[in-house]
């Protein structure tokens, strides 16, 4: 679905599923063009290196997503942000951090990979799709209930 959009947001509801996502989502972008990858480390590393499944440099395999959260520095995030505007960085995987308040401009589509916590919750991760188009309908995919 990412490979599909300009650009695209997935929310998580913590910050180690976001960046346990934003390992893999980097490591199938890899397979995907026959790239060798580094090994992530385990999730309780990347949570001490908050960031470090996703550099810049590409040095662990091409970059499609990285991760925004509460534990990621403030310059980090603001660099995340301005990647996804400019269309550099086709992918953010975030938690609440991107929810409120930041002009993401025009993202294509958010993916919510868990219920949010809240209706209210819900409906502003989705209105961050199509938000800076005035008048364009936000896409959103949200989990299938299971049975």
């Amino acid at each position: 679905m990412i490979n599909q959009h300009r650009s695209s947001i997935v929310f998580a509801n913590s910050r180690r599923l976001a960046e346990r996502l934003t390992a893999h989502l980097n490591d199938l972008q890899a397979e995907r063009l026959g790239e060798a990858t580094d090994s992530f480390p385990p999730p309780a590393q990347v949570m001490a290196q908050s960031g470090a499944s996703s550099g810049r440099d590409g040095s662990r395999g091409p970059v499609i997503a990285r991760a925004h959260h509460g534990s990621v520095s403030k310059e980090q995030r603001a660099q995340i942000e301005n990647d996804l505007k400019t269309g550099q960085l086709p992918c953010v995987v975030a938690t609440s951090s991107l929810e409120l308040g930041i002009d993401m401009g025009a993202v294509d589509v958010v993916v919510q990979v868990e219920a949010p916590p809240s209706v209210a919750s819900g409906l502003q991760r989705v209105g961050r799709a199509g938000a800076s188009r005035g008048g364009d309908i936000s896409r959103s995919v949200l989990p299938q209930p299971s049975r």
